[in-house]
Parts: structure tokens; sequence; C-alpha cells
């Protein structure tokens, strides 16, 4: 969903892919298949991950916090954060939307569990409950700071998952 939403958007084939929280980074080999030439560039703080898989599926230690201390592609036409970002205190939350919005030249696909969610896993870090965080709050607070300086073409959309049944998709940008 993620590679046709996107080029529907920017017009094109995605060249590049930037993967936060990928893990083993199992939809690499996918998006090759399909993409045969994008530029792929994983990220995960999994040591293991990135000792096990790092080489042949361009994996690189990292957090969301720590985008910005990364080297990255300068355009990429894909973000994707799936199933991490309720683990990002918001601090790390500012500073990686930041990055973002550095590099985004195209769509920000963004997972994110909403106190409306009903979670399955573990809660985020430092608290012992579900996300705290509401599906305005990301709207109002999170992504205003990308709005305000994404390029013409940029666009952000938060998929959350409402129930085991339905999702909701919301432009953010």
């Amino acid at each position: 969903m993620a590679v046709g939403l996107t080029e529907f958007l920017i017009g094109h084939p995605i060249r590049s892919v930037v993967d936060v929280g990928c893990g083993e980074a199992p939809w690499f080999p996918v998006l090759r298949r399909m993409r045969p030439d994008v530029r792929y560039v994983g990220i995960d703080s999994s040591a293991y991950a990135v000792e096990r898989y790092g080489k042949s599926r361009n994996i690189r230690h990292g957090t969301f916090d720590d985008l910005g201390k990364l080297r990255l592609p300068r355009s990429v036409d894909l973000v994707v954060c799936a199933m991490c970002f309720q683990y990002v205190d918001d601090r790390g939350v500012e500073r990686g939307l930041k990055a973002i919005r550095r590099i985004l030249g195209g769509v920000a696909y963004i997972e994110a569990f909403t106190t409306e969610d009903d979670m399955d896993g573990d809660p985020p870090v430092g608290t012992s409950g579900p996300p705290t965080n509401t599906a305005n709050s990301f709207q109002a607070r999170d992504f205003r700071s990308v709005a305000r300086t994404a390029t013409p073409t940029s666009t952000i959309w938060i998929i959350s998952l409402r129930s085991s049944t339905s999702v909701a998709l919301r432009r953010i940008l």
C-alpha cells in the first residue's frame, strides 16, 4: 500500500526508501523485486538485526531519535516508520520528525498507535499502559513543524489501527 500510494502521489516509481524501525527488513526483498533499482536504507536499534542482515539488506544501527545524526539520502521518495513510533518519547518524536522534514521528497508513511487504538503488544517505553497520544495530538503538535517546511510535493500519512478489522488512514499534510 505504501509503495502504490507514494507512486500515485509523486507521479513516478519510487527511487528511494528510508525504513525506520525496519527490524530484519523483511520488506526489503519484496521491495527489491518490485523496484530492482530502488535505494533502500533500513534503520533499526537491534544489534542482532544489524549484525545478521545489515550488509545484505542495508540496515544501519539507529533509532527514530537518531535520524538527524545519520547519513541519509537528501530527497527520499518514501519514509516508512511502522510499528515503532509508539516507543519513542516526545523529545525523540520531535528530533526524528525534524530529520524526516529535511530528507522528505515524497511521502512519509507512519503507523502510530494512539489512545483510540486497540493495541496488542508491548506498552510504550517508560510506561505500563497504552500510548498516551491521541490522533488529534499527532496532527496538532507533532506534525505541524513538518507540514510548515515540507516541499510542495511532500505528503505525510498516518495510519492508525482502530480495531482488528478497520484502519483509519489520515492525511496530515
